[in-house]
């Protein structure tokens, strides 16, 4: 096998093969102690497929091996997610309550399969020959959407190995934190606390509390709180920066609490299992395990089989321009219905209906009929926003892969995003040179040697 920048490496004997997850499958007398989920779990199409998944996969282990899965983004802080995408994009001046709406809205809408670590610790009462499971979140001292959001998890098959519950101290006030330095300088070979705050979800954070007490009224003034440092977590950052310094093992587990997380710093890695605190409470919560991916597109059945059933008895002035599904109604701070915040919602969709202008062309036809299918909206004009009907960068990428095959042209997902709107697409789509017309797919001969990309050679 070849790579370009490296030259020939010999990577053994392996066979390749392409299919669906819940499709593997090994000869009888192959050996299997290790199976590797990496970064693909978010677009499994639901929790009972990954169900599937895992017990196939517990079933080609024989018995006795382990089953890793990584970058798992964490169900727990979907909403936190959201809020901080939409804290940064909305104008200052709009209210709390529209930014909460935006941001339940997009909740919703997730199309990617997310996990609560609860998940994946419920195997131990599902599966009998599951002996431990070990959840942790992304070392490192970066911050993106990678080491915020997600998480990794280990599940052992058949292996016993002894428990290890480190003592966990509490490292609540300053003068605690102080004392774990001090053990650090002393070159302890365990150190472990509990229940700290997690640095990179600082924001996250500092937003919840503003949002749960209603000091802020805009997302302008949310905004300003957002920036304040949070002396607490800054203090545990430098614990672990000292950690790493002095060449500790840093092992990071989740918390109850999502914005906070469970250290245990060795000098030299245990082999034993490290029992998880995040169980110490009791039963796993069952209610929050997942969110619903195929979440619009059942509603959007939904929302033409309510279409059509009214037009049988109304006539069409009288039906709704517009359904919406919502987990809770808004609420004022007395606890009453928000009347006013849905009345303004209601102007937005009359102000809508009005500037509503039918495709014209073959292109704003062809790209209407697109939006209307992927959006799920019945009724899409000219001058819509995508992204204000709701789409999305992953929505946006099956947009361009469905004009594309539909008009034959070359199109960018960064022209969806300068051209949002169906009558400037087509505009830009018109105005491309015939140069831009995607040559006919025709058959190619496979080369010998494929090189592997670099992700799949730090897998190998």
């Amino acid at each position: 096998m070849y790579s370009i920048n490296k030259g020939v490496k010999d990577y053994g004997e392996a066979d390749l093969y392409v299919c669906a997850a819940h499709e593997v499958a090994v000869g009888r007398e192959e050996e299997v102690d290790t199976i590797l989920i990496n970064s693909v779990a978010q677009h499994f199409p639901g929790e009972d497929y990954m169900n599937e998944v895992i017990g196939k996969s517990i079933e080609i282990l024989k018995g006795n091996g382990r089953i890793i899965i990584g970058d798992v983004r964490n169900n727990q802080l979907l909403e936190a997610f959201k809020l901080q995408l939409d804290l940064q994009k909305l104008p200052l001046s709009v209210s709390v309550n529209e930014f909460l709406w935006t941001a339940g809205q997009e909740v919703l809408k997730e199309e990617e399969l997310l996990f609560s670590p609860g998940f994946f610790y419920n195997f131990l009462s599902l599966h009998p020959q599951v002996t431990h499971v070990d959840v942790q979140l992304k070392r490192g001292f970066y911050y993106n959407e990678l080491s915020r959001y997600r998480y990794d998890v280990i599940i052992y098959v058949g292996t016993h190995k002894e428990i290890f519950e480190p003592q966990w101290q509490q490292a609540e006030t300053s003068g605690q934190k102080q004392s774990i330095i001090n053990q650090l300088q002393k070159g302890e070979e365990i150190i472990a606390f509990k229940n700290v705050p997690n640095l990179r979800l600082t924001k996250e954070r500092l937003l919840s509390v503003a949002l749960k007490n209603k000091i802020a009224g805009t997302v302008g003034e949310l905004q300003k709180i957002c920036l304040k440092e949070d002396k607490e977590a800054l203090e545990v950052q430098q614990i672990l920066t000292l950690a790493s310094e002095a060449g500790y093992h840093i092992s990071l587990f989740p918390a109850k609490d999502i914005f906070e997380m469970n250290v245990l710093l060795e000098r030299l890695p245990s082999d034993k299992f490290v029992k998880q605190l995040y169980l110490s409470d009791g039963e796993v919560n069952r209610t929050i395990f997942t969110n619903i991916p195929l979440f619009s597109d059942i509603v959007a059945g939904m929302q033409k089989s309510i279409r059509q059933l009214l037009l049988q008895s109304l006539p069409e002035f009288m039906v709704p321009a517009e359904f919406i599904a919502i987990t809770t109604l808004p609420l004022t701070n007395n606890g009453k219905v928000d009347r006013k915040f849905l009345s303004l919602r209601e102007d937005k969709v009359i102000l809508s209906a009005e500037k509503y202008e039918a495709p014209h062309s073959h292109i704003e036809q062809v790209l209407t009929g697109t939006w209307q299918d992927l959006l799920g909206i019945d009724r899409i004009g000219i001058h819509d926003n995508f992204f204000e009907l709701g789409g999305h960068s992953l929505l946006a990428t099956r947009t361009v892969s469905a004009v594309r095959k539909k008009l034959n042209v070359e199109l960018f997902i960064k022209d969806l995003f300068i051209h949002p709107t169906i009558a400037l697409l087509a505009t830009h789509i018109a105005a491309q040179s015939n140069d831009a017309v995607l040559p006919g797919i025709g058959i190619q001969q496979r080369p010998q040697n494929i090189p592997l990309s670099f992700s799949q050679e730090r897998l190998w």
